[in-house]
């Protein structure tokens, strides 16, 4: 507990706390010593590294990418972690997570003031992609305002799940073909959908592992052209109507709900 409460202090001093330094800083000595006269690092912007995570960023919060498909740009463009491995999801999280990118020092709960040599984010930003972190998440599906994937050629990635298992759908491809400027594509590629706990063995999925991509967006899209159809043959005042019907409806329920919560008058 001691050392713990140390290190949110060094911290909310505005000094690093040691250890291994985040993605986009390198560890530096400036003459700063501890009580038993070693010599301490502190942290200092690497500027490939930090155009990287600027990248990213703008990938994740201005393009609308997910997770998965920035680390996929990363790797396709070939670059590579400080480690000189691909870049996965969890890496991808980290750096978003990261509070160091906008200038401010993190322990546990203590943190420090802002340190514009360390900012590389600028705050807004970094604000924005927790809110989308968050929406995205699985556990604000009835709160979300945010699209799981705003990009990419196909129609259900980040929002298509296996009707066995539950697990996301995610897109793979095969062949030597490529997507022309039209969004067609030419050549021999083949785009799927497929489960991913299916492809990577987490569970015993029953169901089938892959969907054609063309087919499957052309299925629900399909449908979708249905339910518009069929709006188009509803009388506008009908559906207004209807809607006003749903309205009182909530509000007369809600309305009984509060006279039960409210506290009665005493008779007088």
């Amino acid at each position: 507990m001691r050392t713990k409460a140390r290190l949110g202090q060094i911290v909310e001093e505005g000094r690093y706390k040691g250890g291994t330094a985040p993605y986009a800083y390198d560890l530096v000595r400036r003459g700063r010593f501890n009580k038993k006269n070693k010599e301490l690092y502190e942290l200092e912007v690497n500027d490939f590294e930090a155009t990287i995570v600027q990248i990213i960023f703008h990938k994740y919060v201005n393009e609308g990418l997910g997770i998965q498909r920035v680390a996929t740009y990363l790797n396709e463009s070939g670059i590579k972690t400080r480690s000189g491995q691909n870049w996965h999801s969890a890496s991808i999280r980290g750096v978003l997570k990261n509070t160091t990118y906008t200038g401010i020092l993190r322990s546990g709960e203590s943190r420090s003031g802002f340190l514009p040599e360390l900012k590389i984010i600028e705050q807004e930003t970094f604000d924005l992609a927790q809110n989308i972190c968050l929406q995205r998440s699985n556990n604000y599906q009835q709160k979300r305002t945010v699209p799981l994937n705003t990009r990419g050629q196909s129609l259900l990635e980040g929002n298509a799940y296996c009707g066995h298992c539950g697990s996301k759908l995610t897109l793979t491809t095969s062949g030597s073909g490529y997507v022309n400027k039209n969004g067609g594509v030419t050549g021999k590629k083949r785009i799927r959908y497929v489960c991913y706990n299916k492809t990577r063995k987490r569970c015993d999925c029953d169901g089938q592992t892959g969907y054609t991509m063309s087919i499957l967006d052309k299925t629900v899209e399909d449908v979708i052209y249905q339910v518009f159809d069929r709006l188009k043959g509803i009388p506008e005042n009908e559906i207004v109507g209807k809607k006003y019907q749903e309205t009182v409806k909530a509000a007369q329920i809600n309305l009984t709900k509060q006279r039960w919560i409210l506290p009665r008058q005493p008779r007088s």
